[in-house]
């Protein structure tokens, strides 16, 4: 096990040193933000009303990482809602607003180190989320990170949402960069499925909420962003 191990580690040095390495994309929730534990409490309160009680568990397992519209949909499909998944939606991204117009995320422990980073070494930054651009316009704006980042493409921006590859696909087109040139940090299965369909290198950084989801099929796992940004630093020219 450990030879395999180490032969996969091998491969995948070779594979980052190769790449011309000219932008990393971020995604936002879970990932440069803590904002997974808020979101399930706002989904809970919208679920109060119509009598419904989310677990926990039962978010992380099934929502975390989820774009809103689908969740919507998971939602009224699962307890058999009288609601359009629309409205749900809808009253997801209103009491959302409310609490961010209030509220800000806090940043993920070396988000701020890791951004600063790759700023400094002239690559181009994004952030490519499957929410909507509200929260990643309070996240920068509270945090005065408009400065280091080229471009933001958000779910309402593509036609579907992460997994698919459209939010990527669009942030490289706006960059004028190819996948051989960029690097996804992602936290989420559907974020990880999202990157690597529009083929590109994916690092996964592990967080309560995504514990349970499948981050093996990520170019590699690590504990937190910090270790990603060493890991690439490392092997890459």
């Amino acid at each position: 096990m450990g030879n395999k191990k180490h032969k996969k580690i091998t491969k995948l040095s070779n594979i980052l040193i190769q790449i011309n390495l000219k932008a990393i994309l971020f995604d936002h929730d879970g990932t440069l933000v803590d904002s997974e534990g808020t979101h399930f409490q706002l989904w809970e309160a919208v679920l109060d009303k119509y009598k419904v009680k989310l677990s926990e568990q039962d978010y992380k397992d099934f929502h975390s990482g989820t774009p809103t519209p689908k969740n919507a949909e998971i939602l009224v499909e699962k307890y058999k809602l009288k609601i359009v998944p629309q409205v749900l939606a809808e009253e997801k991204e209103k009491i959302t607003h409310t609490f961010l117009a209030h509220n800000t995320f806090s940043l993920m422990p070396d988000s701020l180190a890791t951004i600063q980073h790759f700023h400094k070494m002239g690559l181009k930054l994004g952030v490519v989320t499957g929410a909507g651009r509200f929260g990643v316009n309070s996240t920068l704006q509270d945090h005065k990170l408009e400065k280091y980042f080229d471009v933001i493409t958000t779910g309402k921006d593509v036609t579907n949402s992460k997994p698919d590859p459209a939010v990527y696909l669009l942030a490289m087109k706006l960059l004028g960069v190819k996948s051989n040139e960029c690097i996804a940090i992602e936290d989420t299965e559907n974020g990880i499925r999202s990157a690597i369909a529009a083929g590109l290198i994916c690092c996964a950084v592990k967080n309560d909420y995504s514990s349970r989801h499948d981050l093996s099929i990520a170019t590699a796992v690590f504990n937190n962003i910090g270790e990603a940004k060493n890991w690439i630093i490392n092997n890459t020219s």
